[in-house]
């Protein structure tokens, strides 16, 4: 019966195998054929793949600060000029190939060599690569100096979410980045555990965040609105779901955006509401082992898992990676490791009713 099985799928493979090379043989009859219409059918599906995506949150070429602009003006002069210097180069391909090409079978010319030509095609490679360093070393300072009187953040990077710390206030802002339009932020930035990248696109390149080093990264927005952020480094199971939102507001809005994050949570002492019953659950299910909420459960040591005091003002949670809703906090409280492989939150087999009363407590803090 085994042997039987192994014959079956051997005829299967020679089977498809058939049709894969017929296959490629249909294309290069097709592009012999066909060639000039090909070309021109490849390069206009390009140029329509180029335009598919319009106001992607993570494209880097849509600066919206100081910091990302100077990395566009540097950018595209040099891919200008890597695109002249292919050309030249398939020009003189292709005239080799084409124009020049003897097709008699007279010895060619031993030719010994051109000194001039020599250095010309020496000196000229290193003429390019001397322009593009000098511009490019010129901008990696300008991108790491840090300006006078800015704003000073702490990011800590862990498996897989982003954490900001506003020292001066003495408050966490978990997942959502808050700062003000036209102000200089420096980001100072430390791993819990593996390395990881902070990248806001719009605002400036990605910089690593490394255990045991603390990394600068500034930024500024020239407007108001909100940025993504990205781990630009493969950090574990979860990495693609480790984000981040930057949010700009007005001065006026910042500064009451600080005063509301510095108070405690609202603590529900009703006994006969949902909220009560889901501060309970809260407090004994263990979630308060992993979380602060001030004013109701705080902690000497640094927990694993994000300050929820002011949860429900958070639009995204679970690193970003989900809209703040009853109906995305009832799929990630039901397993959370199913929404987020390699999760360090476990699966606390609750209850429907525990779900609905610890989603009415969380949406409560405000």
């Amino acid at each position: 019966m085994n042997e039987r099985l192994k014959i079956l799928n051997f005829i299967k493979l020679v089977i498809e195998y058939k049709k894969f090379y017929l296959l490629l043989r249909i294309l290069y009859m097709d592009h012999k054929l066909n060639y000039r219409f090909s070309s021109l059918s490849t390069l206009l599906f390009g140029f329509f793949l180029t335009s598919c995506i319009e106001n992607a949150p993570m494209d880097s070429l849509d600066a919206r600060g100081p910091y990302a602009q100077k990395i566009n003006d540097l950018f595209w002069p040099i891919l200008i000029a890597g695109f002249v210097i292919c050309a030249i180069v398939l020009v003189l391909l292709i005239l080799g190939l084409f124009i020049y090409d003897d097709k008699t079978d007279k010895e060619p010319i031993n030719i010994e060599g051109n000194n001039i030509l020599e250095v010309v095609w020496t000196a000229i490679p290193i003429l390019i690569i001397i322009a593009i360093a000098i511009p490019t070393v010129k901008v990696t300072y300008d991108l790491l100096r840090v300006p006078e009187n800015a704003i000073e953040i702490e990011v800590i990077g862990q498996q897989w979410w982003f954490d900001f710390y506003y020292e001066n206030e003495n408050f966490h802002s978990p997942n959502i980045l808050v700062i003000p339009v036209d102000k200089p932020v420096i980001l100072k930035m430390r791993s819990k555990d593996v390395i990881h990248s902070f990248w806001v696109p719009k605002l400036n390149g990605k910089r690593y965040i490394v255990p045991g080093v603390i990394t600068n990264l500034n930024i500024r927005s020239d407007e108001v609105g909100i940025f993504w952020s990205q781990c630009g480094e493969f950090c574990g199971l979860s990495h693609a779901k480790m984000r981040a939102r930057v949010v700009v507001v007005t001065e006026s809005e910042y500064g009451k955006w600080l005063e509301s994050q510095k108070e405690d949570a609202v603590v529900f002492m009703n006994n006969s509401t949902k909220e009560y019953i889901g501060k309970d659950i809260f407090l004994n299910a263990g979630c308060a082992q992993c979380h602060v909420i001030n004013g109701l459960v705080e902690s000497d040591v640094d927990l694993i898992g994000p300050d929820l005091t002011h949860f429900s003002s958070r639009f995204m949670f679970a690193g970003s990676s989900m809209a703040t809703q009853e109906d995305n906090l009832k799929k990630w409280l039901s397993n959370p490791p199913k929404v987020k492989p390699g999760s360090y939150m476990p699966n606390l087999d609750l209850t429907e009713k525990d779900i609905e009363y610890l989603i009415a407590f969380l949406m409560g803090l405000s």
